[in-house]
């Protein structure tokens, strides 16, 4: 059983990767868009 200190951290972590993913796809959606449209 984990501590909820434990979880705590692991949920922070999981918000952090995704916060991360996220904006690294609207990154890669803009290039791919300015590319389109250069």
């Amino acid at each position: 059983m984990t501590a909820p200190d434990d979880l705590s951290a692991l949920w922070t972590h999981e918000w952090a990767r995704a916060d991360w993913t996220r904006r690294n796809t609207l990154d890669a959606l803009a290039r791919g868009g300015l590319a389109a449209l250069l």
